[in-house]
Formats: C-alpha cells, structure tokens, sequence
C-alpha cells in the first residue's frame, strides 16, 4: 500500500504528467462545452439584432440603432427568459450585450408545398408582426407579457412566399416562438421546421 501511493506521489510529481493531465482535463472540458451548447444550425432564417439608444414603447417606434448584429438560425424559437435573448439551439446570444430595447428582424423565403389554410400562431414578450409579401397578416405592436396571437392563412396555391417576423424587447422578460399547422393535420409545426406542407430556405 505505500508503495502505491509513493508511487503516485512520484506521478504527480513528474512536469510530464502533469502537463498531459492538464491537456486531457482540457480537452474533455472543450468537448463538454461543445456537445452541450451547439453552435452551428441550418441556415434557413436570418436574424438581425438591432440596439436601440431609447427605450422602445412600440414596435413601429423610431430606430435609432447603435449595434446590429446577423445570425441565421433554423427555427423562430426563443424560449422566455429574464436576462438573453436564447435561441433554443444556439443558446445565449447575450455575449453581444442585447438585454433591453433592441428590435429583432426574422427573414425566411417560405415554400408551400400543398395548398390550403394554414393557422399561424406568435407568442412574444414584448411586440411582433408577423408580414406575409407585403400584408401585415397579425401583429401585437406594444409591450405585453408572453401571450399568443393566432390567425389563419390562406394559400390557394402552392409556391414560394417571403415571410418576415418583427419584434421588440422592452424591458424585463423577452421571448419569442412562432408555429404553424394544416387545417388538415393536427400536427404543429416551428416556422423554420421543415414538414410535408412546408419547406423555408434563406431569402435571396
């Protein structure tokens, strides 16, 4: 039994091995760290993160913007949270110091794969728009708590539609998520996710 720890005493103090359980403690660290927080989505949706240098009362308020910023992610997905703006994916984008009044521009090309009515629901903390070509088709401009807004849409016709989502932090909690179903499926979909009614890519 002395032996061993004389033995390990002896391990530890050797530079080598010391140096080499360092670089696997770094290792694992930096693995850890990338299969927790992935970094790296499919672009189908860009975002842009506008500060603003005044408090932000309402969606349609004037931009007087200080840092912009542009990702691109795969879902409109920001689940509620009290101190970053978090991507369900991404994760924190709060290293960029966007906490308070900012406005966020989502941009996607949407392709109708199978024609019909299609129930499209927003839920925000604060303001949104969601803007199908050029009509506003629902939208909740002023501040408010998480609560949802639904309206259905029509697509007589398969093709492809430009669809934007607008929206505003205030103050205090902030979160986004926008979904999607066919009248005819009982299915719901994120806007960004992919389905057999559905595909978004990145607009032109």
């Amino acid at each position: 039994m002395k032996n061993k720890k004389f033995k390990i005493k002896a391990l530890f103090s050797d530079s080598r091995y010391v140096l080499l359980l360092s670089l696997i403690l770094l290792s694992l660290a930096v693995l850890y760290k990338t299969v927790k927080f992935n970094t790296t989505v499919e672009k189908k949706i860009k975002l842009t993160l506008s500060q603003q240098s005044e408090a932000i009362k309402d969606l349609h308020d004037e931009r007087k913007t200080v840092l912009t910023k542009v990702f691109f992610v795969d879902e409109v997905d920001f689940p509620l949270s009290s101190h970053a703006f978090t991507h369900v994916h991404l994760k924190s984008l709060s290293s960029y110091q966007f906490k308070d009044n900012f406005f966020v521009d989502l941009e996607t090309n949407l392709k109708v794969i199978k024609e019909g009515v299609y129930e499209f629901t927003v839920c925000s903390d604060d303001g949104f728009s969601l803007i199908m070509g050029d009509k506003v088709v629902i939208e909740s401009t002023g501040p408010r708590e998480m609560q949802c807004s639904t309206a259905n849409i029509a697509f007589p016709v398969t093709g492809t539609y430009p669809l934007r989502i607008q929206y505003f932090q205030g103050l205090g909690l902030m979160g986004l998520k926008a979904t999607y179903k066919n009248e005819k499926d009982k299915r719901v979909y994120i806007v960004g996710e992919d389905s057999p009614f559905m595909t978004y890519s990145l607009p032109n």
